[in-house]
C-alpha cells in the first residue's frame, strides 16, 4: 500500500505561504486526482479497494495536520527572558592614575627620543597593516619580493591597499528569494505528487488484478458480479426491489418502528432570529448476513431504515465490522441518504455519527474518518486504536439515540436522529456477540 505521508509533506513543505486555506487546497487537489485516478483504472477497481486507499489518505491527512498544531502550539508559548551577565569584581577594569605635567627637561628628552621611536614604531606599522588589512588576491606581493626599505635601507610609509569595487562571492547568490521562483518551485512540487499519485494508481490497479479478474470473471456472469458488488458496497436502496428469499433467520430483529425525526433550519424572514422545523419519521433496525467480499465467509451486519416521508428523505444505515486488515479501521459504518426531487439539492456533507442518552441530549461523536464516496453515499471508518475502538464500542452498546449531522447542497444545515428502542438493542447486542467484541 503506498504511504502518501511523505508526498503531501513535501507537497506542503513547497507552499509559499504555509497556511490553513493553502494545506486544504492542496488536500483536496490530492483527493481529486486519487480518486479520478482510481475511477480510470481499466478493469474497474472493486469500491473496496477504492475506498481504501482513500482512507489511507485522510489518515496521512490528519497525522500532517496534527504535527503542524503541534509545532505552531509550541511556537505560540513565550520565550523564557534573558538572564543578566553576572558583573564579577573581578572583571572590573583597574583604574589609571592620571599622569604628572611634563616638566621643560623631561620634553626636550622626549623630542630627542621621537626619531629613534618613529623608525622603530614603522616597521610594526608596516606588520601590523599588513596584518590587519583585508586580503585581496588581486594585489597580493610576488613570491620572494623584498620590501623598499629592505633593499634602500630607508623607513617607507605604509601604503593603503587599493579601494575598488568589492570582489563577487559565489555563495551569495543562493540566499537570495524571487516570489516567482518559489511560485514556480511549489507547482512543480504538486505536479510531481499528482503525476505519482497516477503512478500509485495504476501500480495498485496491476498488483490486484488477479483479484479483479477473479472478481469478474470466475464463478457468475459480469452482471450477476456487479449487482452483487452493489448491493453490497450500498445496500438496496429505495428504488431497488429486493428478490423474494427465505425468511430471516433466528437472530433476525422483527421490523419495528422506532422514533425519528429530522431537526431542519428555516431561516425566517425580517429581524427574527432562526427557527427549526421538525419532522417526524420511523427507523427500523434488524441484522442481517452481509457478504465482506470475494473468497470471504459471509458476516453479521446491523442494518437501520430511516423514513421521514412529511420530508421525503429516506436512509440506510449498515454497521459491519471491518474483514480487510489492509483497511486502518475496526468497523465501517455505511450511510446512503435518498431525497427524490429535493428543493435543497440533496445533502452534500456529513461531518460525523454522534451517539446520545436522551433525543435532547448534546451528542458525542465517534472517533471515525468519513469519506464521501458518491453524492448522498457516505463512508465512515471507525479507529482501529485500541482506546478509541473500546470508547466507540461502549457507546455503541450504553447510548439509546443516534444522530447524523448533515448539510444541503445550498448549506442549510439538519440533523437526523433516531432511536434503538428494544429491537436497536437487541440488534447491537446480537452483532456484538457474533463479533465476539
Amino acid at each position: 500500500m503506498p504511504d502518501y505521508y511523505p508526498l503531501l509533506t513535501r507537497a506542503i513543505s513547497g507552499l509559499e505561504r504555509n497556511t490553513r486555506e493553502a494545506r486544504l487546497a492542496v488536500y483536496d487537489r490530492a483527493r481529486q486526482a486519487l480518486l479520478k485516478q482510481l475511477r480510470g483504472i481499466t478493469p474497474p477497481l472493486a469500491e473496496a479497494e477504492i475506498t481504501r486507499e482513500r482512507l489511507v489518505l485522510e489518515e496521512a491527512i490528519k497525522k500532517i495536520d496534527n504535527e503542524i498544531a503541534q509545532k505552531e502550539e509550541q511556537a505560540a508559548r513565550p520565550a523564557p527572558p534573558p538572564r543578566e551577565p553576572s558583573r564579577s569584581p573581578m572583571m572590573a577594569r583597574p583604574a589609571v592614575p592620571p599622569r604628572p605635567p611634563m616638566q621643560p627637561r623631561d620634553r626636550a628628552a622626549a623630542e630627542g627620543a621621537k626619531p629613534a621611536a618613529a623608525s622603530a614604531a614603522k616597521p610594526a606599522a608596516v606588520a601590523s597593516s599588513a596584518a590587519s588589512a583585508p586580503f585581496d588576491l588581486d594585489h597580493a606581493p610576488a613570491r620572494g619580493a623584498q620590501p623598499a626599505d629592505a633593499r634602500s635601507g630607508q623607513p617607507v610609509e605604509p601604503v593603503a591597499p587599493a579601494q575598488g569595487p568589492r570582489p563577487f562571492r559565489p555563495g551569495a547568490g543562493r540566499f537570495l528569494r524571487d516570489g516567482k521562483r518559489r511560485v514556480l518551485k511549489a507547482k512543480l512540487l504538486v505536479g510531481g505528487l499528482v503525476a505519482l499519485l497516477i503512478v500509485l494508481a495504476a501500480g495498485l490497479g496491476y498488483m490486484q488484478r488477479d483479484r479483479i479478474f477473479a472478481f469478474f470473471g470466475v464463478g457468475m456472469a459480469p452482471s450477476q458480479a456487479t449487482d452483487g458488488k452493489v448491493a453490497d458496497r450500498i445496500g438496496a436502496g429505495p428504488q431497488t426491489t429486493p428478490a423474494p428469499g427465505p425468511a430471516p433467520g433466528p437472530g433476525t430483529v422483527s421490523p419495528v418502528g422506532q422514533r425519528a425525526v429530522l431537526y431542519e433550519e428555516n431561516p425566517a424572514t425580517g429581524q427574527q432570529q432562526q427557527q427549526v422545523q421538525t419532522f417526524v419519521g420511523t427507523a427500523i433496525w434488524r441484522t442481517e448476513t452481509l457478504s465482506p467480499g470475494p473468497g470471504r465467509p459471509p458476516d453479521v451486519g446491523i442494518r437501520i431504515d430511516i423514513d421521514v416521508p412529511d420530508r421525503r428523505l429516506s436512509a440506510i444505515m449498515t454497521i459491519r465490522r471491518n474483514p480487510d486488515p489492509n483497511l486502518p479501521a475496526s468497523h465501517t459504518i455505511e450511510i446512503q441518504f435518498n431525497t427524490p426531487n429535493d428543493p435543497f439539492g440533496g445533502v452534500a456533507n456529513m461531518p460525523g455519527v454522534r451517539l446520545k442518552t436522551s433525543e435532547t441530549a448534546q451528542g458525542v461523536p465517534l472517533a471515525a474518518l468519513v469519506v464521501r464516496v458518491t453524492p448522498g453515499f457516505f463512508l465512515v471508518g471507525l479507529s482501529a486504536v485500541d482506546t478509541d475502538r473500546e470508547q466507540n464500542i461502549q457507546a455503541l452498546r450504553e447510548r439509546s439515540w443516534f444522530d447524523l449531522p448533515f448539510v444541503y447542497n445550498n448549506g442549510r444545515r439538519a440533523v437526523l436522529a433516531f432511536e434503538k428502542g428494544t429491537p436497536g438493542e437487541r440488534a447491537i447486542n446480537e452483532a456484538l456477540a457474533s463479533w465476539r467484541q
